[in-house]
């Protein structure tokens, strides 16, 4: 109990008593009405609160409510739903005992955070061209990346030397740039320069076939009539045979 006393009233002294009266409930126990009533165990709520000869009637909680401590509460919580537009997935299901807990999706870092639970996630930043990962995201960090330096270019994650086309003989035919090798080639002039040299080599062989059979031919027919064979031509070939 705890009693003020208010005095002094002009010439006279006035006594007045005000008495409040505070009821503190065990920590197992709720406050109603003045009464304090057993709270109910986790998983569990109020279905009606205790009198001055009876006890606290609990119930379970229905599908996708829960209580995660003992509490005086007449209602069961709603589970959080993880919600992927926001970033997130299922870590571990709703029970009545426990709320849903949540977690980035792959790809994804946490900017918000309720108990063990994530309530919000974004996706790993992209790195721009010509930077390299200096430390991949996790679900609780986004990426850090850093510029690539001096004759080198990011394939997206890491910095790989130019390729030299000149070191290989061969000429640039399209440029390099921050997020691209250089590709090399051989040059428009220099490859018509070898399909006409390829051209040349192969009439030239033709043409020394077509002399050579033309002059076997000539030295078959200055031959004596009588040590000639047959000359068969079949499909355009020519297939000789003589006598032995």
């Amino acid at each position: 109990f705890i009693i003020f006393n208010m005095l002094t009233l002009e010439n006279f002294t006035v006594s007045l008593n005000f008495v409040m009266c505070a009821c503190v409930c065990d920590r197992a126990e709720y406050e109603i009405n003045g009464e304090c009533c057993p709270r109910c165990a986790p998983g569990n709520r109020v279905s009606q609160h205790c009198t001055m000869d009876t006890s606290t009637t609990c119930i379970s909680c229905l599908a996708s409510t829960y209580i995660d401590k003992p509490s005086g509460l007449s209602k069961c919580l709603t589970c959080t739903i993880c919600d992927a537009g926001q970033g997130l997935r299922t870590k571990a299901a709703c029970t009545q005992f426990s709320d849903t807990l949540c977690e980035p999706l792959e790809g994804h870092y946490c900017i918000g955070k309720n108990k063990w639970s994530y309530t919000k996630a974004l996706g790993h930043s992209k790195c721009n061209a010509g930077q390299f990962i200096k430390q991949r995201g996790t679900p609780s960090s986004d990426t850090v990346y850093d510029d690539c330096k001096g004759e080198t270019y990011s394939n997206g994650s890491l910095c790989l030397p130019y390729t030299s086309c000149e070191a290989l003989g061969l000429e640039e035919i399209k440029a390099r740039t921050p997020s691209s090798d250089s590709q090399c080639g051989k040059s428009p002039a220099g490859h018509l320069a070898a399909i006409v040299a390829d051209t040349v080599v192969g009439i030239s062989v033709v043409t020394i076939l077509i002399i050579f059979v033309a002059v076997y031919i000539y030295k078959l027919q200055q031959r004596p009539r009588s040590n000639m064979g047959k000359m068969v031509y079949h499909n355009c070939w020519f297939v000789c045979f003589f006598d032995i």
